[in-house]
This record gives C-alpha cells, structure tokens and sequence, in this order.
C-alpha cells in the first residue's frame, strides 16, 4: 500500500514538472529554385546565366517552459542550410534566428540573433520575399543582427511596440561607426499575417542600426482574397555619406484556389540595395565614389500550393538603374527568371 502511493505521488510530481514544458517543435524547409539572370545583378549565386539557387533553407527547433505563473522561457535554435551550392560545400550551415526570450505579462524580451525591429516592419508587403526579387535587393534595414536585445510589448486596441538594441562593444562591425545609436523602435498596428485585423501599420524609426539611419511606413490590407501593400522609407547610410534616399514599394497578391498571383513595383534613390552595391563591383568602382543612384524593379509571379507543406512557383523580375561616377553616367540592368520548389515540414 506504502509502494503504491509513493508511486503515485512520484507520478504526479513527474506529470507536473513536464507539464510546464512544452514539446520541442522541430521544423524546417527545403527552397530551391532554377534561375537564369540576364546579367547577375540580382541572381544570388551573383553570375549571368543558370543556376540552382537556394532560398533560405533552413532547420530549427523552438519551444517555452513555463517557470511561473507570469513568466514563459521562449527558445529557438535555428540554422540556415545551402548544401546545393558547390561554392558553400565547406561551409553549408549558416547562422539565422536563435534566441531565448522572457515572456511576462507586459511583453517579451529577448537575447540573441534575430531580425531587427526595422526589418520586420515589413510585416507583409514583400511579395516576394527570400527570392530574386525581395525587396532587400533595393531597398536597405533588412537585417538579422547578433549581439541583439529586443523587446516586444503588447498594447491596448491591436497595437504593439517593437524595438531593437545592438550591444556596440560586442557587436564591433558597423556599430564603431560614428554617430550610430545602434537601435530602432517600431510601432505596429495588427499583425503581418491579418489574423487580429485586415489591416497591418507600422512606424519605424532607426538610428544607426547596422550603420544606417531611416525613417519607414509601411500600409497593407486585405480584403478576402486580395493583399495590397505599400511602403514608404527615407534612409541614410553612416558608412558611406554620399548615399541615401528615398525608396518606394507597391505590391499586390490575389489568391484563387490554389494559385497566387503576385505583381510588386520598388524604386530607389538610396543606392544602399544590394543589386546597386553588386553594380557598382561588377564595374570595378567604389560605393563611396558614387552619386545620383537610382533603380527600379517589377517582380511578377505565381505560387501554386499543391498540399499545406508543398508549393511550386515561377517568378521573373526585372531591375534598371544608374548611378554617377566621374562624372559619366553609368547604367545597369538585369532579368531574373526563375522556376522553384518549396517544402516545409
């Protein structure tokens, strides 16, 4: 009889202590795409003709405990894989968002490497997001940064409060650079996946973050099956004085049974997106010497979901620009057809 109660009791202190946490979740996705670039400004693999490109494939696990009542450990380990590159073979895994976060009741904080406050203000605009027409390739701030404290806090009415700090002394990098605050704060109205609104807003502010200042907002909508969004952002870069600019996006996505089709427009007078930093290296010229940048992209597509965890697509994007340079002006351009793969699980 004594056996059986410490059994019991045994038991029931065992299902309690595993009660508050919660199951790991491991996950992950595989994205590969078949791409052919005009000129390979905006191709990943950065050369003119085919190849086999990788979008951000990635495994994880994540998870909570719950110490109290008012108090939830978040963690997060994830690494971003590219075994398909022949370039990459000794280097495959690469470091994405990992993290462990306090949630309480005002919000959550958290430590570690992850998307900084400027970048997910994006919420959901980018219709093209990860693949050759991201809006990253124009437009500057779309950074996951180490050394990163962020908090999230929930407000009243749909509202919500983000904010990223990049500690400098360890961080070192682009946080040295003079007059870097090293920070953003971002205020959101509903969330970047329409689940508590039709309506996502933010108003973004960075000072110095990775070494750029700006200045973001960003407007989307959904009204059944159509997605609209629209972006405004004034940005200035620390490293390099002579660039900065205003940037604009316009997307659109309709679904209709199992097909998404998706159009986006994006100019800029930044000159801080990579297809103008690829540009100005392939003409064997220096950022700091350019003036005058411009550039403007068109990205049309079409997503098919064949199951919840399997979808192909096919996409193509143009980019057109120029910038000064001694005075002449130089031009560039580049088309990006691609046909990819994805599967999550």
């Amino acid at each position: 009889m004594n056996r059986s109660v410490i059994a019991l009791a045994l038991a029931t202190i065992s299902c309690s202590a595993t009660a508050q946490l919660s199951e790991p979740d491991f996950y992950g996705r595989i994205w590969l795409g078949a791409t052919h670039s005009q000129n390979g400004l905006a191709s990943k693999e950065k050369v003119a003709g085919s190849a086999l490109e990788n979008y951000a494939s990635r495994v994880g696990v994540k998870g909570n405990y719950q110490v109290n009542n008012d108090l939830t450990l978040i963690y997060q380990i994830e690494l971003g894989i590219d075994s398909v590159d022949e370039d990459a073979k000794k280097d495959p895994v690469n470091a994405r968002d990992t993290f462990l976060g306090l949630k309480g009741q005002y919000g959550t904080l958290f430590a570690g490497r992850m998307n900084t406050a400027l970048k997910t203000s994006e919420g959901p605009v980018d219709a093209f997001n990860a693949t050759n027409g991201d809006m990253s390739y124009m437009i500057a701030g779309q950074d996951r940064l180490s050394d990163h404290l962020q908090f999230i806090g929930l407000l009243p009415h749909r509202f919500s409060v983000h904010s990223s700090y990049i500690l400098e002394e360890d961080f070192k990098g682009n946080a040295k650079l003079e007059d870097a605050g090293n920070f953003a704060i971002s205020l959101h109205y509903g969330d970047n996946k329409f689940r508590t609104s039709p309506l996502f807003v933010s108003a973004t502010v960075a000072d110095g973050i990775n070494g750029v200042d700006a200045s973001r907002l960003t407007l989307a909508y959904k009204l059944d099956n159509l997605k609209l969004g629209a972006m405004w952002q004034d940005s200035d870069s620390l490293k390099n004085s002579n660039l900065g600019g205003q940037s604009y996006l316009v997307s659109a996505q309709y679904q209709a049974d199992a097909n998404t089709f998706k159009a986006q427009f994006i100019a800029d007078k930044a000159g801080m997106g990579k297809v103008t930093s690829t540009a100005v290296a392939a003409n064997s010229h220096k950022l700091a010497e350019i003036s005058d940048a411009e550039s403007y992209n068109v990205s049309v597509g079409i997503d098919h979901q064949l199951s919840k965890q399997l979808s192909i697509g096919a996409l193509a994007s143009f980019y057109d620009g120029e910038y000064q340079q001694g005075g002449q002006t130089i031009s560039y351009d580049d088309t990006v057809a691609t046909a990819h793969i994805r599967f999550v699980f």
